[in-house]
């Protein structure tokens, strides 16, 4: 797994070197640093690294946002892995991001998470409200219904409910449509939700192997690391 991925991020950085090629295979090192999430959580137990990894990961989708025009709010885990990794430094650039075209599951959820975030129980209201509509329909949000509970709890500082959509959430992870990399190991939406509650005083008492306990806590690093590319974004 791990060896694999070293492998697949050497060729991407060569390929990247490419101008013309770049915008074609610069975001597949985000499935690379998920990957890399994975194995430091789960099989080496290096916590650091992992949330180091989600750093780099949520880097990769705001590059492409801002090289390529990549809407990032049409990929609702890009907000997850912001949360996971920590770092409010890349967490406030991502609650600065706007969009005003996308009427879907994904926009909704990154809005919501945005609202969460910064406190903002009106926002937080309004998207539920959409995301209630979105789980509703044939769409990628209907394995997802259970983020509306997720967010009532968060909204009404309610354990009870923040863990019931943890588990809503967990119960359906094998129809979600995950990365390949992290589908084996990990529910980052439920992990997101554990860890801003964990920012509202919450500690959730989940036990499933999709949700490691050891990364609850908020733990930014003293220093994150990335690709020198990334430097251009930041």
């Amino acid at each position: 797994m791990y060896n694999q991925s070293k492998k697949d991020e050497e060729f991407l950085l060569k390929k990247i070197q490419i101008e013309d090629e770049k915008n074609h295979f610069v975001g597949f090192l985000e499935y690379t640093n998920l990957n890399f999430a994975c194995y430091n959580i789960f099989e080496s137990k290096n916590y650091i690294d992992g949330r180091n990894d989600f750093y780099t990961a949520s880097l990769i989708r705001l590059y492409m946002n801002n090289k390529f025009n990549e809407n990032i709010f049409a990929v609702h885990r890009s907000f997850c892995a912001t949360i996971i990794s920590d770092s409010e430094k890349i967490i406030n650039r991502y609650l600065e991001l706007e969009d005003s075209f996308l009427d879907t599951f994904s926009s909704a959820f990154c809005k919501a998470v945005q609202s969460a975030i910064k406190n903002d129980n009106l926002g937080l209201i309004e998207y539920i409200d959409k995301l209630k509509i979105h789980t509703q329909k044939k769409t990628v949000g209907e394995n997802y219904s259970g983020v509306i509970n997720g967010f009532k709890g968060v909204l009404e500082n309610d354990k009870t409910l923040i863990e019931q959509g943890i588990k809503e959430i967990l119960e359906k992870h094998n129809k979600q449509e995950h990365p390949a990399v992290v589908n084996d190991f990990i529910n980052l939406e439920a992990l997101m939700f554990a860890k801003i509650a964990y920012r509202k005083g919450i500690v959730i008492e989940v036990d499933n192997p999709l949700l490691p306990t050891n990364m609850f806590q908020i733990n930014e690093l003293g220093k994150y690391e990335s690709y020198d590319f990334l430097n251009e974004i930041l």
